[in-house]
């Protein structure tokens, strides 16, 4: 994890990072997005809090976003932007999140529509935000806004990473 893999620094605005990470992720060949997804399936299934939720919420993968695994206890689909949950986000139990970029505080970097932020600034009982990544999209810092939702959690096709808010409390 380097400060930016893409080698933009904190400094550089969300734009930069965007457009960078996601040029690295439209890169990808379409078996190294599967061998990502099966390692993610994998991380994912071996946690005890994943495999200890009745309810997760995923996403449905769009463009070269590594794809959740399909599991029966999901809400499916979680459309980005989210405008149709079979569940309330209040009774899940884990969200899975897409990602442009996350950083290890637990900053997300989506599209840039605000969505997920707006989503989840109205929910009553929030649940444990896991984002979604490819190993190259965990970085050591991105820029953030006041209203920037933090995820808890980080899971990529090689590791699981707690977040340091999710540290924190």
């Amino acid at each position: 994890m380097a400060a930016g893999a893409s080698g933009l620094g904190v400094g550089a605005d969300k734009a930069a990072w965007r457009r960078q990470l996601v040029a690295e992720r439209r890169s990808l060949t379409e078996s190294q997005r599967t061998a990502a997804a099966q390692g993610l399936a994998f991380q994912l299934t071996a946690w005890d809090r994943y495999e200890g939720a009745r309810r997760i919420g995923a996403y449905q993968p769009m463009g070269a976003e590594i794809a959740p695994p399909l599991d029966p206890r999901t809400s499916w689909p979680v459309i980005d932007p989210p405008a149709f949950m079979p569940d309330p986000i209040d009774e899940l139990d884990l969200l899975l999140l897409p990602v442009v970029g996350v950083s290890l505080d637990g900053t997300r970097l989506g599209r840039g529509g605000g969505w997920y932020d707006q989503l989840l600034a109205a929910c009553r009982r929030r649940p444990f935000l896991v984002a979604v990544a490819y190993d190259f999209q965990v970085v050591d810092a991105l820029p953030c806004d006041p209203w920037d939702v933090p995820v808890d959690a980080i899971c990529t096709p090689t590791r699981l990473v707690m977040t340091r808010r999710s540290s924190a409390g």
